[in-house]
C-alpha cells in the first residue's frame, strides 16, 4: 500500500473578516481605554480650566456692561444726596430709593441679555455691541461655545499646552440673576468717611464640557458711588486713647 500524504495547507493571510473583526475589538479595547484614561485624568484638569475661564469671561462681561451702563444713566448726585447743616458740613446721606431700584432693574436685565446670548451662541455680537474686549479665541462665542481648551494644558507641560484637539466650553444660567446694592461707609479721619454703593451680582451658572458638567457661582462687584463725606470739625479728638483729664468747672462762674 502506497502511504497517503497527508496535505498540509500552507499559512497563507488570514481571511478579510477575521482581519476586521480583530481589528475592531482592538480599536473597541484602546477607545474605551482612552476614554477611560480622558475620565480619571484629564477631567479634573480640563473642568478646572473650564471653570477659570467661565469666571473670567463672566465677571469680564458683567463688570464691563454694568460699568458703561451706570456711567452713561446714573450719577452721584441722582444716587446720594448731602444734607448739610447751618455751617454748611455734611449732616446726613439720603440714598435715593427709586434710582437706586431702577439701577438694579436695568442691571438685572442688562447681566440677563448677556447670559441669553451665551446660550443663543451671539457672545461674539453681544461683545461688539456693548464694545467688551472679552479676548475670545479663534471660533469662540459662538455655537454657545465661550472657549475653547487645548487637550494639552491638562498634562501641565508648556511644551503641550497648545497642541492637541480642542475641547469646547459652554456655561448656560441656572435660576435668576441676583442683584443687590451693598453700601459700606469706613472712617477715614478725623470727621471723614468713606461712603461705597456697589452692584453686587451673584449668578449661578452651569459649566459643560464634552466629558463633564459642574455648577460654578459667578459673583462680582461693580462700584457705582464711590466718594468722601467731611462732617463737622470736633472740639477735642482723642483717637489716641489713654487717660483722659478729668473736667472741671469754676465755682465762682456757676456763682454768677
Amino acid at each position: 500500500m502506497l502511504n497517503k500524504r497527508r496535505k498540509v495547507r500552507g499559512s497563507g493571510p488570514l481571511p478579510f473578516r477575521y482581519v476586521f473583526l480583530i481589528s475592531f475589538i482592538i480599536f473597541i479595547v484602546l477607545t474605551v481605554q482612552g476614554l477611560w484614561i480622558v475620565e480619571k485624568g484629564l477631567k479634573p484638569t480640563l473642568m478646572e480650566y473650564a471653570k477659570i475661564e467661565t469666571q473670567r469671561i463672566a465677571t469680564l462681561a458683567i463688570n464691563d456692561a454694568l460699568t458703561q451702563k451706570m456711567t452713561e444713566e446714573f450719577t452721584e448726585e441722582e444716587l446720594v444726596k448731602r444734607v448739610t447743616n447751618q455751617n454748611g458740613d455734611v449732616a446726613s446721606i439720603e440714598v435715593n430709593q427709586e434710582a437706586v431700584l431702577r439701577m438694579l432693574a436695568e442691571s438685572t436685565i442688562r447681566v440677563q441679555n448677556f447670559l441669553k446670548s451665551v446660550e443663543e451662541g451671539t457672545l461674539d455680537y453681544w461683545a461688539q455691541q456693548n464694545d467688551v474686549d472679552l479676548k475670545l479665541r479663534d471660533g469662540a462665542g459662538q455655537n454657545g461655545i465661550i472657549h475653547y481648551i487645548p487637550i494639552g494644558q491638562a498634562f501641565n507641560n508648556s511644551l503641550l499646552a497648545n497642541l492637541g484637539p480642542q475641547i469646547p466650553v459652554r456655561f448656560t444660567a441656572i435660576g435668576e440673576v441676583n442683584t443687590d446694592i451693598v453700601r459700606t461707609v469706613e472712617k477715614v479721619g478725623i470727621n471723614s468717611y468713606l461712603l461705597d454703593i456697589s452692584v453686587q451680582v451673584v449668578v449661578d451658572v452651569r459649566v459643560v464640557i464634552p466629558f463633564a458638567t459642574e455648577t460654578e457661582k459667578v459673583k462680582t462687584s461693580i462700584p457705582v458711588v464711590t466718594t468722601i463725606i467731611n462732617g463737622e470739625v470736633p472740639n477735642f479728638y482723642n483717637n489716641g486713647g489713654g487717660n483722659l483729664p478729668n473736667p472741671s468747672i469754676d465755682v465762682e462762674d456757676l456763682e454768677n
